[in-house]
């Protein structure tokens, strides 16, 4: 799950503001876990013409790390999914995370702690397993959950996997996933490499932070990509990169889900979403 990789071009900082379809502004602060964060949060289908979602204060963890096996090589699900628990432990599921570790910081012991998390959602995970090429879907939920019991929270969170292939509005699903039950729903899109003859070689699991368009225009979605990060390419695998948000207009689906515009080699389709569902009101 590593593909070929850029620097983020199109990345924005973490720290933004954006503005809901109200009309007023609401302002992000920064993703660092080790401080609190204060929420920045809107999420919810607007009109029946509209949506938005978005969240806020989720870190960008690189992937590609020293202490992983190959490197964090095939750590996207893993990554992706620490990303999401260090919000929830930050925003009312304390203990998810054991310690508190700053994952925007090369220094020790954050790296390894960090790096450790991920290697622990790994197992969990079977991430490798017996081939070597990434996650299973399934082993990814089970994953989750295994976490989220072990933890305590099995009757507070729960992972799901929904497949968004055939959907014909994948921005509105995403943000109505988002935005079900308690809302503030995390949400781990799936995305499906193809070739130039359309062959499926591939996929990645990035960490959700929006999804808003219109009927009548045009659908976007935001994520932070484990892999997009400069040392996702293979290099400083000892250093953190800077956190940074990436925003893609999503196009038409062939039935292999909506293609994502301009990321990477332009060939990548919004395949599914590994869903984080809150089950009560903890923050």
């Amino acid at each position: 799950m590593n593909g070929s990789l850029r620097f983020k071009g199109k990345a924005v900082a973490v720290a933004l503001a954006f503005v809901s379809f109200a009309g007023s502004a609401a302002t992000a602060s920064s993703a660092s876990a080790a401080t609190s964060t204060p929420l920045c949060f809107y999420s919810g289908v607007a009109t029946s013409t509209s949506w938005n979602y978005r969240m806020c204060g989720i870190p960008d963890i690189d992937q590609r790390r020293a202490g992983l096996p190959d490197n964090g090589n095939w750590h996207c699900v893993p990554t992706s999914s620490v990303n999401a628990m260090f919000w929830l432990d930050r925003h009312g599921y304390s203990d998810i995370l054991v310690g508190d570790y700053d994952p925007q910081s090369s220094a020790e012991p954050h790296y390894s702690a960090v790096t450790s998390k991920i290697s622990r959602m790994g197992d969990l995970m079977d991430t490798g397993g017996l081939f070597g090429n990434g996650t299973d879907p399934d082993d990814a939920v089970d994953g989750m959950n295994e976490q989220f019991e072990d933890k305590g929270y099995e009757a507070h969170l729960e992972a799901s996997y929904v497949d968004l292939s055939e959907e014909l509005n994948p921005g509105r699903k995403l943000a109505e996933l988002g935005a079900a039950g308690y809302g503030k729903n995390l949400l781990l899109p799936r995305l499906w490499h193809y070739d130039a003859e359309g062959d499926h070689i591939g996929g990645h699991i990035v960490t959700g932070t929006s999804a808003q368009g219109t009927t009548n225009g045009r659908s976007y979605i935001g994520f932070n990509d484990p892999a997009g990060a400069p040392n996702g390419g293979g290099g400083d695998i000892y250093t953190q990169s800077p956190f940074g948000e990436e925003s893609y207009e999503l196009g038409t689906s062939n039935g292999d889900g909506a293609r994502v515009i301009g990321y990477k080699d332009n060939n990548y389709r919004l395949e599914g979403v590994f869903v984080i569902k809150r089950l009560t009101n903890v923050s």
